[in-house]
């Protein structure tokens, strides 16, 4: 999968330098740099992190029959817009990239990779649809249709009790405080 001598120059002249600072950087341990480096190989997104951390095209890095492998699977891979979806759903969510991949149970370098490319596995999307079930699973396919599918009324009560709940709350919150702002008023205009 890898050219070990050209990953290797690659590192030392990037802004890393040491396979200390690229391990950390890459998120794994000195150990696990080095087994990568002996076996000559890695998972596929940690082969396309260590493209990006070192600003380098795939195939500075790659071996011959990896590359071949890489330019068969781009020859078959199309853009789809799912990537853009997916975004959309991430944001609209409120979520951050790590969280929104703890919830489907992927990795957050998985999850980088299907946004930046484009495009996924049917297996995400079935992650998505699982575990995210108010997701239109037209939507996040094609883009058609709504992104969030209409639930009925009972299904909202819950989240809305919660709400009124934390409204009231504030409510109280802000009475307190507009309290404790009148005395001190009052007791600043008395000190004068």
């Amino acid at each position: 999968m890898l050219d070990v001598i050209k990953l290797r120059s690659e590192i030392k002249r990037s802004q890393y330098r040491t396979f200390k600072a690229f391990a950390q950087a890459l998120g794994i341990t000195e150990q696990g740099l080095r087994k990568i480096f002996t076996e000559g190989r890695t998972k596929e997104d940690t082969f396309f992190l260590i493209c990006e951390l070192l600003n380098t095209d795939p195939v500075n890095i790659a071996s011959d029959e990896y590359l071949e492998i890489l330019l068969k699977k781009k020859q078959a891979e199309t853009r789809t817009g799912i990537g853009k979806r997916i975004r959309e759903l991430i944001d609209r969510k409120n979520f951050k990239d790590i969280e929104f991949a703890a919830s489907i149970g992927v990795s957050k370098s998985t999850l980088a990779t299907v946004l930046k490319r484009d495009n996924c596995q049917l297996e995400i999307v079935q992650r998505i649809l699982e575990n995210h079930r108010d997701v239109s699973a037209e939507w996040i396919v094609t883009g058609s249709s709504d992104m969030l599918k209409l639930t009925p009324m009972h299904h909202v009560t819950e989240p809305e009790l919660q709400y009124k709940t934390k409204i009231r709350l504030l409510e109280e919150e802000l009475a307190n405080c507009r309290e404790t702002v009148k005395n001190l008023n009052r007791l600043l205009r008395e000190k004068r």
